[in-house]
């Protein structure tokens, strides 16, 4: 063995071990004696492991010019120029590549490539397009909250009937098959995709310089995106997904905001991200110094903001009426208040190129304000007796700003005037869960137990059958398979509302069925108990095993043509069907202890 090759075995195992300043001097040694392409490229790859690119490139270069078909050494040219951000370069490479031998590191290597270069050419466009979309997005949603039919309906009176269970049911999953879609657009949109492709080309291309402008913009997007995203959440919708660190900190990119805009060049479009800044952290104090300095500098963005001045007066002058009890002008001035920083019914049929996007952005930023206007217009119609109404706006209130906590009491204290107690105690779970300073524990404990005797089901009326029915008679299987076939979701595949709310019905009659098979749970059931929801009753959930020769698999595989698994649940976005105010049946009545202090801290004005 040569004397070189010794050098460059023992680079090699220096490489192996991770000690590549090592490696480096043993490879150079190998080189001196003899230049060779597997040296240099082995060199190469140790430059590399150090982040040294530069080095790596010249390796790579002339390991290529002694041997143009070493493939090893083109996969790690390829490498080297994507990290140097030479992106046409190293697509052309990889390609070349994979059209040679394709083998998965090939692929792999085109396919990083390829997606490197699409994200730097098209990234700063795709993040401006979002801002347009997603303020599009979140008017349609409250403008169908807001022409939405809303059913008051006491637990009480859904405990005692099926049928207006079933009616006000269908009204809640009108509400969250509008909110699932806005979730299922928003993923379509790209918004989480220009967060996987931001950390993408920071790994990937680290000498690629993205504008300090186009970062500070995308923080204070995802931040919006964010907060429709958690709002979202309420309406049965799934969860903002990101790492730990960015979810355990709810202002995560509007700190990351302002932070990026340190490095903005003076101009007007760095006082209009600091103005979204402030906006989304409601701070608006300077904020009328701020846009007068943005209009001397582009006499764009003058609609703007004497729109926000238009606000600010028909929010005020609303105030006044809703304080003099001048209900109906109060509600006037409020929805104009409304239409001037948040206009939801042209917002949703807007074409959203002709959307500024730094004007998007400011409006995207300042939607709070327009939930504080929401929630005013909401007791308008409350104490004008129009509760239904009330509710609507409640609901556009909290999806534009969930941390609002004084729209969730207010929310709550409707509900529970309402004797809708699943509803009242959903609404003070977010409050308490927005506003921690809040003790609510008691309050919400006190709902609690008024909700219980209303969370007992009738099973019996579920299934169809009468007390006197013996389970697992033919008489109750065939019960039984009509309720489950008539309420089946594949029935209802072509009308997601439906569909939703036969998720939810199937689920009750699969608990009913379940309980009914089980001796001990149907026992304490026919004597007054609750076996589900009862803790004291131990019972746990529905033991789905005890179909009692009941195949609910082959039943409905040859129903509907396909095969489902014997421990059936149905799920919206990964949580049960029949999301925060939905629960028909499950649940009539006075004020609980110690709500007289919270409703005078948050009802005495607005």
């Amino acid at each position: 063995m040569s004397q070189a090759e010794q050098f460059k075995n023992q680079g090699n195992q220096a490489l192996q071990q991770s000690r590549f300043t090592d490696a480096i001097a043993l490879f150079t040694k190998a080189i001196q004696l003899s230049e060779n392409a597997i040296y240099y490229s082995n060199r190469a790859l140790c430059h590399i492991k150090t982040k040294n690119y530069t080095a790596a490139l010249k390796d790579t270069t002339k390991s290529m010019q002694i041997d143009p078909k070493y493939s090893k050494n083109l996969q790690r040219h390829a490498e080297v120029l994507i990290r140097l951000n030479k992106l046409t370069e190293a697509t052309e490479i990889t390609q070349k590549l994979f059209n040679a031998e394709q083998t998965t590191k090939n692929r792999e290597l085109n396919n990083e490539a390829q997606r490197a270069l699409e994200i730097v050419q098209n990234y700063e466009q795709r993040v401006k397009t979002a801002a347009s979309t997603i303020l599009k997005l979140n008017g349609s949603l409250c403008n169908k909250f807001a022409s939405s039919n809303i059913i008051i309906s006491s637990s009480k009176e859904r405990a005692d009937s099926l049928d207006k269970a079933d009616e006000y049911q269908k009204t809640i999953c009108v509400i969250e098959q509008a909110a699932f879609d806005e979730r299922e657009q928003l993923d379509q949109l790209g918004a989480k995709s220009l967060q996987d492709d931001m950390k993408f080309i920071k790994k990937t291309v680290p000498t690629y310089q993205m504008k300090s402008e186009t970062v500070a913009f995308y923080n204070i997007l995802m931040q919006a995106f964010r907060n429709s995203c958690d709002s979202l959440v309420q309406f049965g919708c799934s969860n903002f997904v990101s790492e730990d660190q960015v979810l355990e900190d709810k202002k995560y990119f509007v700190k990351q905001g302002a932070i990026s805009i340190n490095a903005v060049p003076n101009s007007v479009n760095k006082l209009v991200l600091n103005s979204c800044i402030e906006l989304l952290n409601q701070n608006t104090n300077n904020l009328l110094g701020s846009f007068d300095k943005i209009i001397k500098q582009d006499s764009k963005y003058n609609a703007f903001i004497q729109q926000y001045q238009a606000y600010l007066k028909f929010k005020e002058e609303g105030t006044q009426f809703f304080t003099a009890k001048n209900y109906q002008n109060a509600i006037t001035s409020f929805q104009s208040a409304i239409n001037a920083v948040f206009n939801f019914t042209q917002l949703s049929i807007c074409d959203v190129t002709t959307l500024d996007p730094y004007i998007s952005l400011l409006f995207l930023s300042s939607q709070y304000l327009a939930a504080q206007i929401f929630s005013n217009l909401a007791m308008c119609y409350s104490n004008s007796s129009n509760i239904p109404e009330a509710l609507k706006y409640f609901n556009c209130a909290t999806f534009l700003d969930l941390s609002y906590a004084k729209a969730h009491l207010r929310a709550a204290k409707i509900y529970l005037d309402a004797q809708m107690y699943k509803e009242a105690e959903d609404s003070y779970c977010q409050a308490s869960s927005v506003d921690t300073t809040q003790n609510l524990k008691p309050t919400i404990q006190a709902i609690q137990k008024q909700l219980k005797p209303f969370l007992r089901k009738d099973y019996y009326a579920l299934l169809g059958i009468t007390k006197s029915t013996v389970v697992d008679s033919d008489e109750y299987n065939k019960a039984y398979k009509k309720q489950a076939a008539k309420n089946h979701p594949d029935r209802f595949a072509r009308d997601p509302v439906m569909k939703r709310f036969a998720e939810w019905k199937f689920r009750l009659i699969q608990e009913a069925d379940g309980v009914m098979r089980d001796k001990n749970k149907k026992m304490v059931y026919d004597q007054g108990g609750d076996p589900i929801n009862d803790p004291e009753s131990g019972m746990g959930g529905v033991n789905m095993g005890g179909m009692g020769g009941v195949d609910i698999s082959q039943m409905f595989g040859s129903m509907f043509g396909g095969g489902m698994g014997s421990n059936v649940q149905f799920t919206v976005n990964g949580q049960p069907a029949g999301g925060r105010r939905g629960g028909g049946g499950r649940q009539a009545g006075g004020m609980p202890p110690g709500m007289g202090d919270i409703f005078s801290q948050f009802f005495g004005g607005m």
